[in-house]
């Protein structure tokens, strides 16, 4: 057993068929998660659901944002480490809001 996650980026892709999303890494190769709308009260797969799956394909970007953080409280180059830990949790956020 690894405690290594699949790497990233992940992807998340509607299921045309069956309304719900599903969460892709390696080029597809690889499924990380389903998100099923009816476990989100979400019959239409449209609001609530799509959120979370945006959530869980932002995971690997959330993480290495979380990291470089940390990583941050133990430098002395707040500058420009601060400057990359911003912009690596502005785009995870805008990848978890669906703005990117």
């Amino acid at each position: 057993m690894t405690d290594q996650h699949t790497p990233g980026p992940w992807t998340a892709q509607p299921d045309l068929f069956d309304g719900y999303f599903y969460i892709e890494a390696a080029g597809g190769t690889v499924v990380i998660a389903d998100v099923y709308p009816w476990q989100a009260g979400d019959m239409d797969g449209a609001g609530e659901a799509a959120a979370n799956a945006r959530l869980i394909e932002a995971a690997p970007e959330l993480l290495e944002a979380c990291e470089t953080l940390a990583t941050l409280l133990d430098t002395d180059d707040w500058i420009a480490t601060g400057r990359l830990a911003v912009k690596q949790a502005r785009a995870a956020i805008a990848k978890v809001r669906g703005t990117q």
